[in-house]
């Protein structure tokens, strides 16, 4: 089964061009039989790895048939003599996988932690989650300093694209308080879409989140982290989004450390929308519910809830707001005592008493008059909700 963890001895299955640094195909589903390998009937997948010391998925490309040993090259990959090519079966039967070529339409694949962490070697190409991971024995990598960040920081940043695929990554952590650019991705200028972080557990010492540290243009949509960050410059998905856009998304969770904490982005300078934050925000200055600076760029049709503290420039959405824009957008005022961000509420609205949600389908109240509750908000027993989660 290709989209199980298997450890496989190198010895018992077929090579091609299996010298140090060269390319080879495990076929996974045969059956070993009396010493050899039965694979009759085509019951196996391909898949596709690097050899230099140790293994790690990428594809394997072809110009003609000689290039594939026994095989023969379909669409500029390497598939078995007698298979069809363009399929893909997690299940092992029947049809040769695509092992992808890291473009964005043809992204490789990640199946395990492994696959995850080995990102940080090709930075440019895209990826796809072929299935949920679960990143657990994280917290013994590295001595104890967990995952390393992919995107060392930004003058060396992730620029690909990463599509979650709807699945999710439990229980990664990173343990390095020291390191600045701290995140799945330290620091990125791609695309990363439809992923959910589960259990995350990132500390560093600046520029901290738990899907990324340092975000430099394009678009985050459909994502979420729910966990834990410390540092500064923290948010529980973002911390510092220098520019670009996070749509549809969410974190819950807590931000602790000492400035620029908030449970969504620590500090914002692009836009944010359609986006919320539930968890604890703690920290000395400069705190908020949301985001906890709001440097440029605009905020619209979000929210916030959970406690916030600190000792100064401290907001039930956002710490510090400059001269940008928030529009449509709320927090829930637990403590009664907070502005939306220090110095002001325009654009927001305080909400006291949870009923003001209920008993409407499409809410009418402020902020949700100009809200979509057909295609991307759905109200449920206590705050709005996104639908595409």
């Amino acid at each position: 089964n290709a989209s199980a963890n298997v450890s496989i001895n190198l010895t018992n299955v077929g090579l091609i061009n299996s010298s140090s640094g060269k390319n080879f195909i495990v076929v996974y589903s045969c059956i070993k039989k009396d010493n050899s390998w039965d694979c009759n009937d085509n019951k196996w997948m391909l898949h596709t790895f690097t050899f230099s010391g140790g293994i790690r998925t990428v594809p394997l490309s072809c110009n003609t048939g000689s290039d594939c040993g026994s095989g023969t090259c379909s669409n500029g990959n390497c598939v078995a003599s007698g298979s069809s090519s363009g399929g893909s079966s997690s299940s092992g039967g029947g049809e040769a996988e695509t092992p992808g070529t890291g473009t964005s339409d043809q992204p490789f694949n990640i199946y395990n932690c492994t696959d995850l962490q080995n990102m940080k070697d090709n930075l440019t190409a895209s990826y796809k989650l072929a299935n949920d991971i679960d990143c657990s024995d994280t917290m013994n990598w590295n001595n104890g300093a967990g995952f390393v960040p992919v995107g060392a920081d930004y003058s060396d940043p992730f620029t690909g694209n990463f599509e979650g695929n709807a699945n999710t990554i439990s229980n990664l952590t990173i343990n390095r308080p020291l390191t600045e650019y701290v995140g799945l991705f330290g620091a990125t200028t791609g695309n990363i879409y439809n992923v959910g972080l589960i259990n995350v557990n990132v500390t560093g010492l600046n520029y901290i989140g738990g899907l990324i540290g340092y975000q430099d243009g394009r678009t985050i949509n459909n994502s979420y982290a729910i966990g834990n960050a410390n540092g500064a410059y923290i948010g529980v998905l973002v911390g510092w989004q220098n520019s670009g856009t996070i749509n549809n998304s969410y974190a819950t969770g807590n931000a602790t450390g000492s400035n620029n904490i908030g449970v969504l982005v620590g500090l914002s300078k692009g836009t944010i929308s359609n986006s919320y934050s539930t968890g604890n925000a703690n920290g000395l200055d400069t705190i908020g519910g949301l985001v906890g600076r709001q440097a440029e760029g605009t905020i619209s049709n979000s929210y916030s809830t959970g406690n916030v503290s600190g000792s100064e420039l401290v907001g039930g959405l956002v710490g510090q707001k400059s001269v940008e824009t928030i529009t449509n957008s709320f927090w829930y005022n637990r403590s009664q005592g907070l502005n939306c961000y220090s110095g002001g509420n325009t654009g927001c609205t305080a909400i006291i008493d949870i009923n003001y949600f209920k008993g409407d389908v499409y809410p009418t109240n402020e902020p949700f008059a100009s809200w979509d509750f057909t295609d991307i908000w759905q109200e449920v027993s206590s705050y709005p909700k996104l639908k595409s989660f």
